[in-house]
């Protein structure tokens, strides 16, 4: 567990009642506490990972109120977050409670047995949360987000990376030929032949990248922190995970990808919208025989 908390009394209060409730005979829970002062610390802890819950405090040297809660969603919106108010506070409270947070803690009148009580819940009601919101915004049949959650997470991620100032690649994808496949072998082999794709995508790339269907045959995947070399090493380790998979026997389905790429700097202000439209005159471009634009990546990846 994180604690974000510049008062070292209160810090010292807290660490005191987790251990002393760790050290009863009927513990059914003991958390690992890491504490840091300052809300740009706890953010780069929480891009860590490994977190499985933050105690906030809202009255940071370098961020006040609400904002601080929305900072900590936004870095790490799966995690469960609880704050800490003064006893003047507890309309604050209420309105961290209705912006996201799992519960509220008001400094002062807490024991070690409520704070407990309060993390284990909101632990548990995030777990929750998830499994009902995966239910909502997976896709069924490729496991990865559907369009929807895929627009609502990537642009929580486009804020953060910006404000980071990190650079992003967003490559659309679209999967050539599936019509085709659906049509020679039917639609179980164009379902077996979507999911390959997929699996195919999260070989390529990393497991913090978010991969989305966009609908149909075409996907998009938004890279962080990567460089120009991405634009080429992206598509070459396509190119032979490819290789691989149309070599295998008794394959009756080969896939080819169409790829376009948009690459986000901390300069650009473009939405996602806005990208995936960049991404997909990428692809159109190479599929009317267009010369591609100097300084632009590969636009296509074939292979038959």
């Amino acid at each position: 567990m994180l604690l974000i908390e510049d008062d070292r009394d209160n810090t010292q209060l807290i660490e005191e009642m987790l251990s002393a409730e760790a050290s009863a005979e009927d513990a059914l829970v003991r958390f690992d506490l890491e504490t840091c002062s300052r809300l740009s610390d706890g953010v780069k802890r929480l891009a860590q990972g490994g977190v499985e819950a933050v105690l906030l405090d809202l009255s940071l040297p370098d961020s006040q109120g609400l904002r601080s809660l929305s900072t900590m969603r936004e870095q790490a919106p799966h995690v469960p977050i609880v704050v800490l108010t003064g006893a003047a506070d507890k309309k604050l409270g209420i309105q961290a409670l209705e912006a996201g947070a799992q519960d509220y803690l008001v400094k002062g009148r807490t024991d070690g047995a409520l704070l407990v009580r309060s993390l284990r819940y909101a632990i548990d009601r995030k777990r929750l949360e998830r499994i009902l919101e995966q239910q909502v915004l997976i896709d069924e049949l490729s496991g990865v987000y559907n369009r929807r959650a895929f627009f609502k997470t990537a642009e929580q991620q486009l804020r953060l990376l910006r404000r980071l100032r990190k650079q992003a690649l967003l490559v659309l994808v679209d999967i050539d030929g599936l019509k085709e496949i659906n049509d020679a072998f039917g639609h179980a082999a164009g379902d077996v032949a979507l999911v390959d794709a997929v699996e195919l995508l999260r070989n390529t790339f990393r497991e913090s990248d978010i991969i989305g269907r966009m609908g149909g045959d075409e996907f998009a995947v938004l890279a962080f922190e990567v460089g120009p070399e991405e634009m080429t090493t992206i598509p070459r380790r396509l190119t032979k995970s490819l290789a691989a998979y149309n070599k295998t026997p008794d394959r009756r389905a080969r896939l080819a990808f169409s790829l376009g790429f948009a690459v986000v700097t901390p300069e650009s202000g473009s939405s996602l919208g806005h990208l995936l439209k960049e991404a997909e005159e990428d692809i159109d471009l190479k599929k009317h025989g267009r010369p591609k634009p100097p300084g632009k990546p590969p636009l296509k990846l074939e292979l038959s």
